[in-house]
């Protein structure tokens, strides 16, 4: 490497390209996962009245089952406040990128008939490059977190049943 080139240029231009494009399938993903998750946990419910009735004796006797209904709960309702502050994110984002393709060079402020110190105020957000950048790394990085937490906390959890049942195997 060579110090003369800066680091985002040694990117490779797929990589640049597929980030510019995530925006996409990010809303695509967040509006159909919402739709889906708002739909799963009177079926958590059931599998939980089935694991107290059917299964084996931890699940009968003990707590197991209330633990898994929170836990797997608490990981839902975490993905669906992520991903629904991501689509408000993102929808901001969008609005942004609209009003800097209409107003290249801003907003006419001249023309609001404002008073100076508003003016002033308005003149301080019309950078667009700049809060749609900010917003583009806020809602990557909602979407990325909301769906690594989701990720980790069923990660445990089924590492948790498998110790689980490794334990009670060997009993």
């Amino acid at each position: 490497m060579t110090p003369d080139i800066p680091k985002q240029d040694l990117k490779p231009s797929w990589l640049t390209r597929m980030q510019e494009q995530t925006w996409e399938p990010e809303i695509l993903i967040s509006g159909i996962v919402i739709f889906a998750l708002f739909q799963i946990p009177p079926h958590i419910h059931g599998f939980v009245k089935y694991l107290s009735t059917y299964s084996y004796m931890p699940f009968t006797a003990g707590t197991v089952d209330e633990t898994f209904a929170a836990v797997i709960l608490s990981a839902i309702y975490w993905l669906i406040i992520g991903f629904s502050s991501h689509l408000m994110f993102r929808s901001i984002w969008a609005a942004f990128l609209g009003l800097s393709y209409l107003y290249k060079d801003g907003v006419p402020v001249e023309k609001l008939n404002y008073t100076e110190r508003f003016t002033r105020e308005v003149k301080k957000g019309t950078d667009y490059t700049k809060s749609i950048l900010a917003l583009e790394r806020i809602c990557s990085g909602i979407f990325a977190v909301s769906f690594y937490l989701f990720m980790s906390i069923v990660g445990c959890l089924v590492f948790s049943f498998i110790l689980l049942f490794v334990i009670l195997g060997m009993v």
